[in-house]
C-alpha cells in the first residue's frame, strides 16, 4: 500500500487540493497527461521545470516500482481500456530482460553467445503519466484535481541510440480507485 505521506507529497508535487469541502463539480471523470519529473542521465539542460528533487524523484520511484517489484503494490497493465492486474511473470520481465549477444574470433571464426542480463534502472524513468479526476467550484471558482492513479514512464532508444519516445511500465491505482478487473 502506498503510504499516506507519499501521497502527501504527491498533493504537494502537483500543487492540487483533495479536501471533499472544495471539491466542487467534477468536469472531468479522467484525465490523462505526463509530466516531466527529471533525467539524471542528461548532459543538456533543458527548458522543463523539474518540480521534483533529485532526492524525492528518487524516493518516490523506488517506492513505487520498488513496491511492485516485491510484491507490496499492484501493478495493472498500462493498456487503453484493457487494463488488468499484471502477473509476477510480467513484472518480472520489467525488472529484468535477459539479451543475447553474438562474439565472433576473427581468428577462427567460432561464434559465442553471450547472455546479458539487463537490470531495471530507476534512471531511466523520466516521466510519469498521471490518471486524475478535475473538479471545478463555480461558487469559490476553485479548481482542483484528484489522482487516481499513476504510470512511471521510461524513454526507449532505437539502435542508433536516439530517443524513440517513452513507454509506460505500469498503472499503480491509489485504493479507492482500483479498477474491477481483479
Amino acid at each position: 500500500m502506498i503510504r499516506v505521506t507519499l501521497f502527501a507529497t504527491l498533493i504537494t508535487f502537483l500543487g492540487c487540493s483533495t479536501s471533499p469541502e472544495k471539491r466542487g463539480e467534477v468536469i472531468t471523470e479522467e484525465i490523462n497527461y505526463n509530466a516531466f519529473i527529471g533525467d539524471p542521465l542528461a548532459e543538456e539542460t533543458t527548458f522543463e521545470v523539474e518540480a521534483l528533487s533529485a532526492d524525492k524523484r528518487k524516493e518516490i520511484l523506488e517506492e513505487w516500482i520498488g513496491g511492485v517489484f516485491e510484491g507490496k503494490i499492484k501493478a495493472y497493465l498500462p493498456v487503453p481500456k484493457g487494463e488488468r492486474l499484471m502477473t509476477t511473470e510480467e513484472i518480472a520481465v520489467i525488472k529484468s530482460k535477459n539479451d543475447t549477444v553474438y562474439d565472433t574470433n576473427p581468428d577462427t571464426g567460432e561464434s559465442k553467445m553471450i547472455p546479458i542480463v539487463h537490470e531495471f534502472n530507476y534512471d531511466g524513468v523520466t516521466h510519469v503519466k498521471f490518471k486524475e479526476r478535475w473538479y471545478y467550484d463555480e461558487a469559490t471558482n476553485h479548481f482542483s484535481k484528484e489522482v487516481i492513479a499513476v504510470c512511471p514512464l521510461v524513454k526507449t532508444f532505437d539502435e542508433a541510440g536516439e530517443v524513440r519516445g517513452l513507454t509506460a511500465l505500469f498503472w499503480i491505482y491509489f485504493d479507492e480507485h482500483k479498477p474491477e478487473t481483479e
